[in-house]
């Protein structure tokens, strides 16, 4: 059977297309904020097209940056915000679905079966939602939805629905890309944030910038970083600039306030506190001990 024919049969006689609750395009200014909680029955998903904001959820605040992709399950309280600094401009299409999206198959002339929408990784995932980083082509299926959306021309249902089609198998492909990582990959992943880190300690880093970098998402980032190293990975940037900061404190002349900018933590009180933690000895009496060790001049590290 000629495959652009089992296509057209299968769009016309299957019900695979999707409702549109809400849809837009919108740049938000700094400080500003979408909604309170809230949740409804759509799934929605955002694309960053430029800038920076946060979705929340009732645990965590998840940063979403230029490029980066994040599919909200439906039912899963969240809202959006904008910091003061910086502004955000998205891609937003909220869209329910009929079921044989999920699981309706088409054969080829083999007699095999291939999925043609696989988006129950999404639907079902047990976070709530699913954030992909670094992924150009989802942008520009977005927006010519959208387009098409307002266009509301002829056919216009019809090119709705085949975009909506190449959108979900373009993220299932990701998805799937990602849930068959090998430890090879893995270690990729872990080896290129280690060197990030180490060379980034004087910038701002959080989970979601590393992840953007290495191009993972975060939510998956701190799963394979915890179980190759023992350390959550936060945990482990604090080490390295603790760690860091003893040698400049050991070996160098500089005064603690530099020190705390040069690893990466403006405020030399929280540095003090943290360093205290991890040491049980204030940045001065950790100095001081080590000048005695080495029989250095104390006068010189004032």
């Amino acid at each position: 059977m000629d495959t652009a024919s089992l296509l057209c049969e299968f769009l016309k006689e299957t019900d695979i297309s999707p409702f549109i609750w809400r849809y837009y395009i919108n740049k938000f200014e700094p400080g500003s904020s979408m909604d309170n909680f809230h949740s409804h029955e759509a799934v929605e998903i955002i694309y960053v097209i430029d800038g920076q904001g946060f979705m929340e959820f009732h645990n965590k605040a998840v940063r979403i940056l230029k490029n980066n992709c994040l599919i909200i399950s439906s039912e899963m309280p969240h809202r959006f915000y904008v910091e003061n600094n910086t502004t955000c401009t998205i891609v937003n299409i909220h869209f329910d679905y009929n079921n044989t999206v999920l699981s309706h198959k088409i054969y080829d002339d083999t007699g095999d079966n291939c999925h043609f929408c696989f988006f129950s990784d999404v639907v079902f995932n047990k976070d709530g939602y699913i954030k992909l980083v670094d992924y150009h082509n989802i942008e520009e299926i977005m927006k010519k939805t959208v387009f098409e959306l307002d266009s509301k021309q002829k056919d216009s249902d019809l090119l709705v629905k085949l975009y909506f089609c190449e959108l979900f198998i373009i993220l299932s492909r990701i998805i799937e890309k990602d849930k068959n990582l090998n430890s090879d990959n893995i270690m990729e992943y872990i080896s290129s944030t280690l060197d990030f880190i180490n060379a980034s300690l004087a910038c701002d880093l959080s989970p979601e910038i590393i992840a953007n970098e290495v191009h993972i998402s975060s939510d998956y980032l701190e799963h394979i970083f915890k179980s190759n190293t023992g350390y959550p990975l936060m945990e482990y940037v604090t080490k390295i600039r603790i760690d860091k900061s003893m040698e400049l404190l050991k070996n160098t002349h500089k005064k603690i306030t530099d020190i705390a900018n040069q690893i990466g933590i403006p405020n030399s009180q929280y540095f003090s506190t943290l360093f205290k933690k991890a040491t049980g000895m204030t940045p001065s009496e950790y100095r001081r001990r080590e000048q005695l060790t080495n029989n250095s001049d104390p006068n010189i590290f004032k």
